[in-house]
């Protein structure tokens, strides 16, 4: 008479197989967040230092918009900046008591690419409003 387990052998390695998969897909789907994540608190970082500097340096040494865009894209840290798009607004002007508002959008990329995002990857956007002084 054959022994009870041998009959099962090859189907513990079909079910190994199988929650090895969702596993890996599970990991990579956390990775794919946080990067994600990442790269939004990044780009928030770095338009509240560009609207930071708009609002301290606008209305004794006006600024412009090239030199804030600049200024973010060097917090930038980390994101590609051919995919950083940068926009100014100043209302009314760069006046003391004015409101400068920074607008940056960023094409973030993922790295399962086209599996998750038709695409390939998704747009972040950011906004951060200061009064200049």
């Amino acid at each position: 008479m054959a022994h009870p387990f041998r009959r099962r052998r090859g189907s513990s390695m079909v079910e190994f197989a199988l929650i090895w998969v969702a596993f890996l897909l599970m990991i990579l789907g956390l990775i794919e967040g946080a990067l994600a994540v990442w790269s939004y608190n990044t780009l928030a970082h770095s338009v509240r230092q560009g609207a930071r500097y708009a609002s301290v340096h606008g209305s004794a040494n006006p600024v412009s918009s090239i030199l804030i865009e600049n200024v973010v894209r060097n917090n930038a840290v980390g994101l590609d900046n051919s995919a950083l798009t940068v926009g100014t607004t100043w209302s009314p002007n760069s006046d003391r008591g004015s409101v400068v508002e920074v607008l940056a959008t960023y094409q973030h990329r993922t790295a399962l690419g086209r599996l998750i995002f038709p695409s390939g990857g998704f747009t972040l956007r950011n906004t951060s409003r200061m009064t200049v002084y």
